[in-house]
């Protein structure tokens, strides 16, 4: 009995840091190359927790066993981990539907279930939304709103370059778990 409760907190401990090492923090700097075939996803992830990772993956109509399981051992396409109550996120992205597919905190996750989708074109930036994710208790509650002004604002501010040279989509997606 020990031994497996020992065995499942190592599997989860393995998983986190194979998660975690996917995962990025950081954003484009203005006016940075985009290569070929690339769009850029802009969003922004607010929350009450210290730590969490949203990930997210190429779009599946249905998800499977295996599909779940080749996310689970070598990860998401993409994976933003949030350590800040609020952040904005810019990021390239090879052009392409794409689903949120899971959100990780601490030593819980809870996957999405092909239940949305947002399409990131080359060359265009693409709007996904404002994020809420609130935790209380065992709960937790994600919600994606529409705050284009304050996402225009922000790139207006600090990607002038983006703004004047790239068309600006908005897929807004509903998020449910």
């Amino acid at each position: 009995m020990k031994l497996m409760h020992a065995l499942r907190c190592l599997a989860i401990l393995s998983l986190v840091l194979l998660l975690s090492a996917c995962a990025t923090s950081r954003n484009l700097a203005d006016g940075k190359r985009i290569a070929p075939g690339k769009g850029v996803l802009v969003f922004k992830v607010e929350s009450n927790l210290t730590w969490l990772q949203l990930q997210f993956k190429k779009f599946r109509a249905q998800e499977t066993f295996g599909s779940s399981m080749a996310e689970a051992f070598i990860g998401p396409d993409e994976a933003v981990f949030v350590n800040q109550p609020e952040k904005y996120w810019v990021m390239p992205v090879t052009a392409g539907d794409y689903m949120w597919s899971k959100i990780v905190v601490t030593g819980r996750e809870a996957s999405f279930h092909s239940s949305n989708k947002f399409t990131v074109e080359a060359g265009t930036i693409t709007y996904a939304g404002h994020i809420r994710i609130d935790s209380r208790g065992n709960m937790a509650r994600i919600l994606a709103t529409d705050e284009e002004a304050d996402m225009r604002a922000f790139l207006e501010r600090d990607y002038p370059q983006y703004m004047r040279t790239m068309a600006f989509k908005k897929h807004i997606t509903d998020m449910s778990l």
